[in-house]
């Protein structure tokens, strides 16, 4: 089976709490809790049978990269708290930006590691990265909005995407005023 035969109703009376325990628990008792009532029956998603899923399983080396990455504690904002990989970062960036748009080398000599420019932005999803894009696309036509709010002869910026747009760029929309 793909996950638990339990239905959702069922399973939702095991999550009906909403106070604190006054007692912390140990993390090797709430690991084998996760283990028993969440992880257990949670969907199989890297199963060859589980179709239509945004993810697959992670590679067998992501639980190692992911503590090395917690170790290390960076905030990729800015180069006082990630020096180094704030520059792999936007590396990382110039090679996707090449795969896409073949500027030549003199381009990337320019771009890769200026401050003042930007060849791509990192995200953790869709939803922050359709927040990001149309964030700054709102203020390329509109460097004031934050300021004086949207002046389009409607009183609103118009956002013309398919009907196969993704649910997020609703919120992303509304979240930034448009």
């Amino acid at each position: 089976a793909l996950c638990s035969e339990d239905s959702l109703e069922e399973l939702s009376t095991a999550f009906m709490n909403s106070s604190l325990s006054a007692e912390a628990m140990e993390p090797t008792e709430y690991l084998k809790w996760l283990r028993c009532n969440v992880l257990d029956r949670e969907v199989i998603i890297e199963s060859p049978m589980m179709m239509g899923h945004m993810t697959t399983k992670l590679p067998s080396y992501m639980p190692d990269l992911g503590k090395l990455v917690t170790a290390m504690n960076l905030n990729l904002v800015k180069t006082e708290t990630a020096k180094v990989t704030t520059l792999l970062e936007r590396e990382a960036i110039a090679v996707l930006h090449k795969e896409i748009f073949h500027q030549d080398d003199a381009f990337y000599a320019r771009h890769v590691q200026c401050r003042n420019s930007s060849l791509g932005v990192m995200t953790s999803g869709g939803t922050a990265a359709n927040i990001q894009a149309l964030w700054m696309a709102r203020q390329r036509l509109f460097p004031d909005a934050e300021s004086r709010g949207l002046a389009a002869p409607n009183g609103r910026a118009v956002v013309l995407t398919s009907a196969l747009a993704h649910y997020s760029l609703e919120k992303a929309m509304c979240l930034l005023g448009l």
